[in-house]
């Protein structure tokens, strides 16, 4: 499962609550602040059944609170046991919240080709 903004809680809750269905997620700069920062609590409260292989991505140009609120996601899913091949976090620098970031195949996708290259790996880092 793959999906940006607050596809990406969608792709993560999926995860969470169907990893036997959806044992690996993309979670492409996910809308952490939404409903109260939910995710999180959500993250915490969750007790799946198994662990799925987790990918993290977030620009560091979509906003400060943005990236804060990422890299507290990633630290709350550690703390729940996701680690190594697990659960990757990648902080693109450069990366923007916008479409020619963010769109579909073929739309200019800067950090696309290493999510699309995850994806087939099953998430794993190489």
């Amino acid at each position: 499962m793959a999906a940006p903004r607050s596809g990406g809680l969608a792709s993560l809750w999926l995860a969470l609550h169907r990893p036997e269905t959806f044992g690996a997620a993309l979670v492409v700069s996910p809308s952490v602040w939404w409903d109260d920062r939910f995710v999180l609590r959500d993250a915490v409260a969750a007790s799946p059944s198994r662990l799925s292989r987790l990918w993290v991505d977030m620009g560091g140009q979509e906003g400060g609170q943005a990236v804060t609120l990422a890299r507290e996601l990633t630290d709350v899913l550690r703390r729940r046991g996701w680690s190594g091949d697990m659960l990757r976090f990648v902080e693109d620098p450069q990366g923007r919240h916008d479409e020619g970031q963010l769109g579909p195949p073929g739309a200019g996708d800067a950090r696309l080709p290493v999510r699309q290259r995850a994806q087939r790996a099953s998430i794993a880092p190489q």
